[in-house]
């Protein structure tokens, strides 16, 4: 059973746009036709009296998706996501243009009916580093996996592909924490630390 329900689907700019009121805690974001934009800035805003932002990330406008996790702060009635476009590619006479589809999916891994059941799984242990690291090869037998942030003072970036930064990821693990992958993903897996401490176990189940 599939838990990603489309929220919105926006024509980006270089304004800030908001997603209507949204109550998930993951989110997905794919980039569809011309990509004229390198980048996007997303945050959490809530339109009350005065404008109030919250949580600034940075994605990398690219062919494959990205998936957030992102809590609402407790101190937002009524959070919404805000998005905006920057550093056009394209010449100034050519107009940008980038429309972007943001899902959400309020379900953890371990909690989604639909998923395949694991007879097995397996832990590896990944030493922290300031340069990107593989977390996990692509493995098509995957039905699930989790990482553990195994350091008490480095922030954990996780990317979905070969590589990922510290301003081009998909998941941002706190120190001495552990995410659950929200989705069946079978995909390779990479990650980069703040700084090198600590490391992370990922387990994969099959």
């Amino acid at each position: 059973m599939n838990h990603w329900e489309l929220l919105v689907s926006l024509e980006i700019t270089k304004d800030w746009q908001f997603t209507p009121i949204c109550d998930g805690l993951f989110f997905r974001f794919r980039y569809v036709s011309v990509q004229n934009f390198s980048h996007i800035l997303v945050a959490q805003a809530q339109l009350d009296d005065e404008l109030e932002f919250f949580g600034q990330q940075r994605l990398q406008v690219k062919s494959a998706l990205d998936i957030l996790e992102i809590p609402a702060p407790f101190f937002f009635a009524a959070r919404r996501l805000a998005i905006r476009g920057f550093e056009i590619k394209s010449p100034r006479y050519e107009p940008p243009s980038l429309t972007l589809q943001i899902e959400v999916n309020t379900m953890p891994f371990s909690s989604d009916p639909g998923s395949q059941s694991s007879n097995a799984g397996t832990t590896t242990t990944v030493a922290a580093s300031i340069t990107s690291v593989s977390l996990l090869t692509a493995n098509s037998s995957r039905k699930g996996l989790t990482v553990y942030n195994n350091s008490a003072l480095a922030t954990l970036y996780v990317g979905f592909g070969a590589t990922a930064s510290t301003t081009n990821f998909a998941v941002k693990i706190a120190p001495n924490t552990t995410w659950e992958c929200p989705q069946d993903y079978d995909g390779p897996l990479s990650g980069i630390w703040s700084v090198a401490n600590g490391g992370a176990q990922v387990t994969e189940f099959i």
